[in-house]
């Protein structure tokens, strides 16, 4: 009974501890308001974006109309486009249609209603006829907007082709041509709640997010098993051995870091809210099987992924600068050694064992990553994770048990 009252107030000394910090949740807060001005400027740049495109099609449709007369299919094209450009969902109906009837099948064109497709849904070379984008994305394209209106999901507005991390070099003209149309035909904005969040759920982010949290949570280690220190006498008194206290440290931490996440994420989902419709779940994101094969996966999917890795190399993290700080005697010195590993993930190359490779949360998510380390998993990625993290904690573990066990044994040959 003794025994569980003083694991009892030891726990409640840790959560008064972490209480004491709450002013550097201001962190959060401000990364809060990034995120939120990030999607306002998404909304914003969108408006400016579609009144450009409109006066783009305006301009075509007077000049078509002077070349070809007003019953042409091209300045017919044009009129459509910029009528349907007033409602997105009619918009991404008719740019679907658009696509298939000019790169479809036979069997998908024969599907689609008489209607004139819009003039220009792909760039390309008017002397060949040629057009710049592979009919990889065009394909992609197709099959994530047949997703979209198959299921009744908020679409991206305008819709647009499907771009990925191979799009350009895939590019089929000059680097010039893919810096003035990549923008107008393959641009996107996410200026839905879910689609921004799993749009910005990258390596950026999340190296910003662990960073904070150990900022939060770890500086206040290891000063209660410092060798010298009197709370480190007194907890051991009260029969709290330091391997104890290194566990317990990191379970609240934990605990603390997934409340923490979770309420950050609710809390920009929330205030995403007040910018609009947060969008859809299912919406399908793209997934790379091989280099040639693709797949899709719902947006929930997605995010849930990315959350639970986030989490899980958040708590990596705490187990390095615990590892750090139990050899050092310095919360300093771990918070700043462990948060420069994390900010290395930017430039180190990635291999399948690596910890640091899974702060590409995009690319662990999509499978690119895989695909450009050669192996790789969602299985996979998670059981790297839990390694080094169970890695960790043991070597942390072995560092408290080396001394005490030293001890013993000179204690043994002196009684011999």
């Amino acid at each position: 009974m003794r025994e569980n009252s003083q694991t009892q107030a030891y726990h409640q000394l840790q959560w008064r501890l972490l209480r004491r910090r709450w002013p550097f949740l201001g962190i959060f807060l401000g990364l809060l308001l990034l995120l939120w001005f990030g999607l306002a400027q998404q909304q914003r740049q969108q408006r400016q974006y579609v009144q450009a495109y409109q006066q783009h099609l305006v301009k075509n449709s007077q000049r078509f109309t002077k070349l070809f007369g007003t019953d042409s299919e091209e300045t017919l094209g044009f009129q459509l486009e910029r009528q349907a450009l007033k409602q997105p969902r009619r918009y991404q109906r008719q740019y679907l249609n658009s696509l298939v009837r000019t790169f479809g099948t036979a069997a998908q064109v024969a599907q689609l209603p008489q209607q004139v497709p819009f003039a220009a849904v792909i760039p390309g070379n008017r002397q060949d006829g040629s057009i710049f984008y592979k009919a990889q994305e065009v394909d992609l394209t197709i099959r994530e907007l047949s997703l979209v209106q198959r299921q009744g999901l908020t679409p991206f507005y305008p819709a647009r082709i499907l771009n990925h991390e191979t799009t350009k070099q895939n590019f089929l003209g000059t680097e010039a041509q893919y810096q003035q149309y990549g923008p107008r035909f393959g641009r996107r904005f996410y200026t839905n709640g879910w689609y921004y969040l799993q749009y910005q759920l990258r390596q950026p982010l999340a190296i910003a997010l662990v960073v904070s949290c150990l900022l939060l949570f770890s500086l206040d280690f290891p000063s209660s098993l410092r060798k010298k220190a009197a709370g480190s006498h007194w907890l051991q008194l009260q029969q709290l051995s330091p391997r104890y206290q290194y566990f317990s440290n990191f379970a609240v931490k934990a605990v603390a870091a997934l409340v923490t996440l979770a309420l950050f994420f609710a809390g920009f989902m929330v205030g995403s809210l007040l910018f609009g419709a947060p969008g859809s779940l299912g919406y399908p994101i793209l997934v790379w099987q091989t280099a040639k094969r693709f797949s899709f996966m719902p947006l929930w999917q997605n995010v849930l992924l990315k959350f639970g890795w986030l989490y899980l190399l958040t708590l990596c993290a705490f187990a390095l600068a615990q590892l750090v700080a139990l050899v050092s005697h310095s919360g300093l010195l771990s918070f700043f050694g462990t948060s420069l590993i994390c900010v290395l993930s930017l430039v180190l190359p990635a291999v399948w064992w690596s910890p640091l490779s899974y702060f590409n949360l995009n690319g662990a998510a999509d499978r690119y990553l895989s695909v450009t380390m050669g192996q790789g998993s969602p299985l996979l990625t998670t059981l790297v994770l839990l390694g080094w993290l169970a890695l960790l904690l043991g070597a942390g573990a072995l560092v408290l048990w080396w001394p005490t066990r030293a001890r013993r044994v000179v204690s043994a040959d002196l009684q011999a």
